[in-house]
């Protein structure tokens, strides 16, 4: 994940951060939750600006595997 000068932040100021993928991709993280079986942090994330996706669906992705993202996160977060 691409943070810039961020090194670490609560979780609870993960929830309305936008991440982009490397294609350019756009989600809003709504969620997050631990996966104690795979010893994962999953992000819940709604995509953004597509007009055909259904606002209410989520996915979860394991942040370990989001090396390539970036992450703007919103509400004041002051690192």
């Amino acid at each position: 994940m691409i943070l810039f000068d961020i090194k670490r932040v609560p979780p609870n100021a993960l929830i309305g951060a936008f991440l982009t993928m490397p294609n350019g991709h756009e989600f809003k993280c709504v969620n997050y939750y631990v996966d104690m079986q795979n010893n994962n942090f999953v992000l819940e994330l709604q995509s953004e600006g597509d007009i055909c996706s259904d606002s209410t669906s989520s996915q979860g992705y394991c942040l370990s595997d989001m090396t390539d993202w970036s992450i703007r996160l919103q509400g004041g977060f002051v690192s």
